[in-house]
């Protein structure tokens, strides 16, 4: 939903999921539904709320060390890490906060690249009508030199053909 842009119903969502998380002492997902609200606060441009949630997100992360559901949570942690600096709020370790920032780029750099090998694995690049009308009369057993012929097109074109298909 946050990725569509449905921000409204995503934060309704992420509530509820978020208070069944702790009811269930789920934390890991806890924590990311944490995220997912603070992100989607700023989405809305509620960068108040956004950032009280933030401090709440941080307030359980730095003091115990972690930092990986930060990074991969959200493709909106380098905008909400923003709107915190802007904020001026020195409560926070701007150098952990550089850190999360620089962890959290990398790996939506690298979630990008495997989305476009991904995607572009899954389109299949479209034969020409030329190859298909060769692939046609090769499935109906014409041979190189009767394709050719047919089509009014060298022996090589063909094999040229076969060899693209």
């Amino acid at each position: 939903m946050l990725q569509t842009g449905q921000y409204l119903e995503a934060s309704a969502l992420i509530n509820y999921l978020e208070r069944v998380s702790e009811r269930s002492y789920d934390w890991l997902n806890c924590l990311y539904f944490k995220i997912f609200r603070a992100v989607a606060y700023l989405k809305l441009s509620e960068k108040e709320q956004a950032i009280k949630a933030f401090r709440e997100i941080y307030d359980l992360t730095y003091k115990n060390g972690i930092i990986t559901p930060l990074i991969e949570g959200s493709g909106g942690m380098r905008s909400l890490i923003d709107a915190v600096r802007k904020s001026k709020d020195v409560r926070y370790d701007h150098e952990w906060l550089n850190n999360v920032y620089a962890k959290a780029s990398g790996y939506a750099k690298k979630m990008s690249n495997m989305r476009n090998r991904y995607t572009s694995k899954q389109q299949k690049p479209r034969m020409t009508e030329r190859r298909v009308q060769v692939l046609e009369r090769l499935a109906h057993g014409y041979t190189i030199e009767e394709v050719a012929l047919d089509m009014h097109i060298t022996e090589a074109t063909v094999r040229t053909h076969r060899q693209n298909i």
